[in-house]
Parts: structure tokens; sequence; C-alpha cells
């Protein structure tokens, strides 16, 4: 039956990149690229630029682009799409004009350090204006994410048990009911699966019950010398202060990424305001743009951003922007490498054709 998943899996990829080459030789993708962009823009959400091999090992496969894609996208959209910088977005929202033909604005979420290393190089190169919107607690220090902590300590856990290691005794019992005997029954081929699975459910959870769980397990991994804390870093402010004065946009993704819909209002106030004033003391430029962590948002998180000062916020729900949209719930088309890597799967994925 695995096997039979893989191959289906493997035919369905198959079959929409063989579509998609159809349909952009046939010129039916230029055609529906004209219908859909008229006067309307589309918005691009990308996370990590790093290198394929690297990401399909960790918890990144689903929001990772590897850097020769990038450029072969980037250089796509400088010759075929109207690129918009941030404040174009903010301006034809505002004057509720029409956008010019095959309107773009590249996005990216969380404030990674491969937008500096990777990315921006290549911005720079074809002009692409972008705008990054950061996780402003994470900026400059070594914190990682609550979920690749998770990964990447259950992974060490998986190998030990994998390798016949004993783990203590002292990690026996983890928190919500997961238990170490049950990662190590996981199948080595299906372990991203159910690790993933075990992390998506613990999002309804407001951070300050996630945190003691992901701490008590990366305590058990280190018990068995494995480090579970190392990882990916975030820019630092100088890495921003540079991307900034290189022309590229910032916004505010929260201090903390807490999901806004866990907080109370004063929660909330706390992760819009003080990110926003943090990220304005750090470029000296105003802060306008805010993404919301995860997507989620609620009139309540809405008007606590209006009333700090912030004119759009973007969520993850699929589809274009037009003039008359709100510009405190705008839709964006999230990107990865598995089914963009060509260019007619690109501008397919981004139509949303396939």
């Amino acid at each position: 039956m695995k096997l039979l998943k893989c191959g289906t899996d493997g035919l369905k990829s198959a079959t929409r990149r063989f579509a998609a080459r159809v349909l952009f030789v046939s010129g039916a993708t230029g055609i529906y690229r004209r219908l859909a962009l008229r006067n309307r823009a589309v918005v691009l959400m990308y996370h990590r630029v790093m290198p394929w091999k690297e990401g399909k090992s960790s918890i990144f496969e689903g929001m990772q682009v590897d850097p020769i894609t990038f450029e072969l996208q980037m250089a796509y959209l400088r010759k075929h799409f109207n690129l918009l910088a941030l404040d174009d977005l903010r301006r034809h929202l505002r004057n509720r004009t029409p956008f010019p033909p095959n309107s773009c604005l590249v996005t990216f979420d969380d404030g990674w350090k491969d937008n500096f290393t990777q990315a921006y190089p290549v911005l720079n190169r074809y002009e692409v204006p972008a705008v990054v919107f950061l996780s402003v607690g994470h900026i400059g220090t070594g914190k990682r994410f609550w979920q690749e902590r998770i990964f990447k300590a259950l992974k060490n856990i998986r190998d030990v048990a994998d390798g016949d290691g004993v783990l203590p005794d002292g990690c026996r019992d983890l928190p919500t009911g997961i238990k170490v005997e049950d990662i190590a029954g996981w199948p080595q081929d299906m372990f991203r699966l159910r690790a993933r699975e075990y992390i998506h459910s613990l999002k309804d959870f407001p951070l300050h019950r996630i945190e003691p769980i992901a701490d008590a397990i990366v305590a058990c991994a280190e018990m068995n010398g494995s480090s579970a804390n190392e990882g990916d870093s975030f820019l630092s402010w100088e890495e921003v202060e540079e991307m900034s004065r290189g022309g590229i946009d910032f916004g505010s993704h929260g201090m903390s990424h807490e999901i806004l819909t866990h907080l109370t209002g004063d929660g909330v106030r706390k992760e819009v305001v003080e990110s926003k004033r943090i990220i304005e003391e750090k470029i000296r430029k105003k802060v306008y743009a805010f993404s919301y962590p995860n997507g989620n948002y609620d009139p309540m998180a809405q008007e606590c951003l209006e009333e700090s000062g912030y004119d759009i916020a973007f969520g993850t729900c699929r589809g274009f922007t037009a003039p008359g949209d709100d510009p405190m719930e705008l839709k964006r088309v999230n990107l990865h490498e598995d089914m963009t890597r060509e260019v007619p799967m690109f501008l397919s994925s981004i139509l949303g054709m396939i």
C-alpha cells in the first residue's frame, strides 16, 4: 500500500506537470493570466530560500524554494510581470484604482537568514521589489520556532530508537499523550508525515501551553547527547538594515509568532504595537503592513491593527487582490519548490489553474 501511495502521488505530480506544460505551450496560460490579472494583482508568499536537499530532511519542505528555482522565478517575473513595491499596492487599494496588467508583489514571511544570503542578491540582480514580514522576537537571536524545535527533537528520538539506542527512563512519557514508544514505532518512511501531523495538532493551543511541551520533548532528545536546539537562524538587525537601505520593505509578523486569535485584546496590542515600534526604530522608516501569523485573524485583531497605525494586512487565503478589497484581509499565493520548479508549473500555480 505504501508503494502504491507513493506511486499515486508521483503520478499526480507528473500529470499536473504535463498539464501545465500543455497549457503553457498552447498559450492558454498566457491568455488566462491576462484575464485573471486585468485590474488585479497577485501577491506571492515565500518563506525559505534554501537548497532543496536541506529542506527535504526538515520541516521546511512545504515552505521552501531552492535558490536555483527562485532565481528562475524572479527572472520570469521581471520579464513578464508588472512588479509592484509595497507602497504601490497600498496606493491602489487606498485610491481604489485598477492595478496595471499582470501586477505582482513578492513577500516573505518570518525573516529567515536565507532571505538575506540567498534571496536578497537575486532580488537585487533582477530589480524585484519585495517585502519581508519579521517575527521581531526572533530577529537577531538564537531563538527558533517551536515547530522546528519539536520536529528536530522527535527526529533525534526516532534516530536513537532506530539505531537500537536505549532512551533514558526520564523521557519515557512526553506531554499531550505522545509516548517515546510511539515515536520509535513510526516507520522511517512515514516519520515526516507523523511528526508534522503531531505538530499540526498543537496549533490549536496558545503559545504559553506549547512552549513547555516543546521544552519537554527537546529535553528528552538532549538526554541522548543530541542537540535539538541547533537549527536555522533568523536575520540579524544588521542584515535587516542593509536590506532596507537596498530597497527591501519590511512589515511586522508580530513579536512571538503567536496566533493572534489565541490572545486577548491586550495580548494582540502588545504583539502589533511593540513589533511595529522596534522595526521602525531599527530601519528608521514607517511600518504600515502586517502579516498574520498562521494567517489567522478576527475583527478584534483587525481593529487593533488599524488603531495601531497599520494600513494593510495579509493573510494566507489564496486569491488575487482587487482595488476594492478590504486592505486588512489581503489574499496571497503560497509558493514552494515541489510544484513550482518549472516555469509552466510556477505560472499555473500563481494563477490557480491546476
